[in-house]
């Protein structure tokens, strides 16, 4: 099975960014979901390419050099959305696909 993350890229005074991870949580589907807060990580932004909040991407990260730790030079990027959630179902039905092996296109924004 693969080991797949969330990411969500947020900013302060982001509403549709405080719905979104109201939505997500902690976990959806087991998949942990970790909040990147591009106030605080302005490099990030730019690493990630986020030019709107939220963006969500679901990356795959392998221990590439086999040290234990899962680093951001070992994921590879499977999927991202940029816009709020208000409804986690389809996020869901993605994820499941991603599980399977299956490539999911990214959405035109």
């Amino acid at each position: 099975m693969k080991n797949l993350r969330i990411y969500l890229a947020t900013q302060a005074g982001c509403q549709p960014c405080k719905i979104t991870k109201q939505v997500l949580g902690t976990k959806i589907a087991t998949i942990p979901v970790y909040e990147v807060d591009l106030t605080t990580n302005p490099e990030r932004r730019r690493k990630m390419g986020v030019t709107a909040t939220p963006t969500i991407f679901i990356v795959e990260v392998t221990d590439d050099n086999e040290n234990g730790i899962l680093e951001e030079i070992e994921e590879k990027h499977l999927w991202h959305q940029r816009g709020m959630i208000a409804d986690a179902t389809n996020l869901k039905k993605i994820i499941r696909s991603l599980k399977r092996g299956d490539t999911v296109a990214t959405p035109i924004n």
